[in-house]
């Protein structure tokens, strides 16, 4: 059984590069028993039953260079706080496909998930994607039943086209949109 942290005082703001080497605080374990593949339009549901570990040193330093490098290049992220920890994060991406936007980067610490972090980090990126005229965004999600349920519950849809780079890039990830004109 996950212990789940009670929220005292969660609060949200742009990170600075800076501030970006707190990346390294986010817990990702998580217990997966269930993937989605896409196939032919759908999704199929396969068992899986494999705990994701905490990230190496290595990987946790190449998420840090990877988002330092959106930042620098036009994107923007945004982080949800307990204190001063950083226990959420969400990446605006700088590259845009016509009035498309990316979602480049969520994740919420393990023990803060099922709260509203990642609602509140999705508001967050959807808001700045309106405000730079946007009218739609895009997610290549893992395949974890749980993740593209949650996108899904928050109006993400399988996309119709996929980005052909970004498909390239992760083939095994469920590609979807949402439609940001009405927020």
């Amino acid at each position: 059984m996950l212990e789940r942290r009670i929220l005292v005082d969660i609060h949200y703001r742009e990170i600075s590069r800076e501030e970006l080497s707190k990346l390294e605080e986010l817990d990702r374990t998580e217990y997966v028993d269930y993937i989605y593949k896409y196939d032919d339009g759908s999704l199929v549901k396969s068992p899986l039953n494999i705990t994701i570990p905490k990230w190496s040193s290595s990987k946790k330093k190449e998420f840090i260079e990877n988002i330092t490098n959106r930042i620098v290049n036009g994107g923007k992220a945004f982080g949800a706080f307990d204190k001063e920890k950083l226990v959420g994060v969400s990446v605006l991406g700088e590259k845009t496909w016509g009035n498309t936007a990316q979602l480049t980067f969520l994740h919420v610490s393990s023990k803060y998930r099922k709260q509203g972090i990642g609602r509140k980090l999705i508001e967050l990126i959807e808001n700045e994607a309106v405000n730079r005229g946007y009218r739609s965004l895009y997610v290549s999600a893992t395949e974890s039943v749980s993740t593209v349920n949650f996108y899904m519950n928050y109006g993400f849809r399988l996309a119709k086209e996929v980005i052909k780079e970004l498909y390239e890039e992760e083939p095994d990830d469920i590609h979807m949109t949402k439609d940001i004109t009405k927020i």
